[in-house]
């Protein structure tokens, strides 16, 4: 069984085709489990129509991924965002990787849900190609948006670092590493929404990712300060 682990919070512009896009999938052995973190929009609502819903008492993704996580019945588990719609085909690959039984993580290429600009695409396009060179040098380094991970790996490391704002999927992703392969499949595709980007602008949210990079490999304190956005 796969395991799709999804925390949201204030996504009702998104959740709806996101879990549609997931129900869709080809696949028989499947379970969906959303995380809500207190939203105050109609997430909640519309993610009843698809999956059953967890209410988070304690705030911060990684809490939300870890309680979907503890719960989930699957060998696997698969961790998107609530505003984050996974392609066509992507699962029936999950279910192909993980048949070899040395790989402990899987993730695959990112791109931006919304039509945007070139230097939109090109921020996405940076990020994937990082995911993937970091898997050949062995040091993996994925987005929290599309990461998937053997459930014994993910109890072994106790889950995400709760205690972590940002850069919590790099940090997890680096720890899970170290108990099997782990693989870059350009099939495991994800569009997660830009607007992050959108919303700051290519440059102050490239200045504010290399920053947070240095932070975490260098002081191993990656910064505590993430605002929300209003999209």
């Amino acid at each position: 069984m796969i395991s799709v682990v999804i925390p949201a919070y204030n996504d009702g512009k998104y959740i709806g085709r996101v879990l549609s896009s997931i129900k869709n999938q080809k696949i028989n052995n499947l379970e969906i489990i959303v995380v809500d973190g207190g939203s105050t929009d109609n997430t909640v609502r519309i993610a009843k129509k698809y999956a059953p819903i967890i209410k988070q008492k304690k705030r911060g993704v990684s809490n939300a991924r870890n309680i979907g996580a503890n719960i989930a019945r699957g060998e696997i588990l698969y961790f998107v965002d609530g505003d984050t719609v996974v392609k066509k085909g992507t699962l029936d690959e999950l279910e192909r990787i993980f048949k070899d039984a040395s790989i402990s993580m899987a993730s695959g290429p990112i791109e931006p849900l919304e039509r945007v600009n070139i230097s939109i695409k090109l921020v996405f396009w940076l990020s994937s190609l990082s995911s993937r060179i970091s898997v050949l040098i062995k040091v993996p380094l994925f987005i929290g948006s599309n990461i998937a991970v053997r459930k014994s790996v993910f109890s072994r490391i106790n889950g995400f670092n709760e205690s972590l704002i940002t850069s919590e999927d790099l940090d997890f992703s680096r720890r899970a590493g170290k108990f099997g392969r782990t693989v870059f499949s350009k099939r495991l595709r994800v569009m997660p929404s830009a607007r992050r980007v959108i919303e700051w602008g290519v440059l102050r949210f490239f200045l504010f990712s290399v920053y947070n990079l240095l932070r975490f490999f260098i002081l191993g304190r990656p910064v505590r300060n993430y605002p929300h956005i209003s999209g």
